[in-house]
């Protein structure tokens, strides 16, 4: 008995959790005047350039609306949002000054070390798949595998011709590659020929082809073109819903196609004639404007 009454004594005496927890907290930092003054720079340094743009003008605030909902590293187009505006399609506030390199390659480049590819300082290579209603590229299979067992970043492409049937294309290009990895780039289609099809054909039959890949892939392709032929060819509006590659060989790009003319390029084929450790002969090279954190978050919403 008397040993239980001096334990009872003794907890009577010593400090409560809730004690204690009182006294760290107001001991702790969140109690000091140099957490609240940081915190105060903090959230000063955060909210002065959105109070400030709002400020200066009516699109001041439309400028960060922009930065919230017009990024394709933020927000993507999905099938049933019609409000969201074609031109959130190419903007992009992240990281301006940085770029990748990349390169695209089929049979011309014949068997290629992609181990030193890897080590060459590119972040990202695109592989032909298809062509037409019936081509398959002979080294297709051998480059998807290795450029994704090497670590690049990996997409895939379709030579189109408009004068074929584009829901045979679109089922040749699925069959062909098969189910695509959420981290794969979207599926690229490559307009570049009018196959004597007239205007109106050939972009009708476009679109049909990037209907069906896109519902079947739940990805929103990219289209590649030239700057000459997508000025002359590609000029209708809905074409704005997709990502542009846009291939021209000079040292600055210029005003891009209309649908895409408000919009920030963000994949360039700047050249016919790279060199790259592993490849023999001349391979197109391409920039992607951002960082590879940029790049991985753009596939991420690139998915639908």
């Amino acid at each position: 008995m008397t040993t239980q009454n001096s334990e009872q004594e003794s907890l009577k005496k010593s400090p409560t959790i809730k004690s204690k927890l009182s006294g760290v907290l107001e001991n702790s930092i969140f109690k000091t005047t140099k957490f609240n003054i940081l915190n105060i720079l903090l959230i000063s340094g955060f909210s002065l350039p959105f109070i400030f743009l709002a400020l200066d003008s009516e699109g001041g605030l439309m400028e960060i609306e922009k930065i919230l909902t017009c990024n394709p590293y933020v927000n993507q187009l999905t099938k049933n949002d019609s409000s969201t505006k074609p031109e959130c399609q190419q903007i992009t506030n992240l990281h301006p000054t940085k770029v990748l390199k990349g390169l695209d390659v089929s049979h011309y480049q014949g068997d290629i070390h992609w181990g030193k590819v890897a080590k060459s300082q590119h972040a990202f290579a695109i592989t032909k798949a298809t062509g037409g209603i019936d081509y398959v590229d002979p080294f297709f299979k051998s480059n998807w595998y290795n450029i994704r067992r090497h670590g690049l970043v990996r997409g895939t492409y379709h030579f189109f011709y408009a004068d074929d049937d584009p829901k045979k294309q679109a089922e040749h290009f699925l069959t062909t590659v098969g189910s695509m990895r959420k981290m794969d780039l979207p599926p690229i289609i490559d307009v570049e020929i009018t196959s004597h099809t007239d205007r109106k054909e050939l972009i009708e039959n476009t679109l049909i082809w990037l209907k069906i890949v896109q519902e079947a892939t739940q990805k929103t392709p990219i289209i590649y073109t030239s700057m000459s032929f997508g000025h002359d060819f590609l000029s209708d509006p809905r074409f704005g819903d997709y990502y542009l590659w846009i291939a021209e060989y000079t040292n600055e790009l210029k005003a891009l196609p209309k649908p895409w003319a408000d919009k920030k390029w963000f994949m360039w084929q700047h050249s016919q004639r790279g060199s790259v450790a592993g490849i023999k002969g001349d391979v197109d090279l391409s920039q992607y404007k951002g960082s590879l954190e940029n790049l991985h978050s753009f596939i991420k919403h690139s998915n639908l």
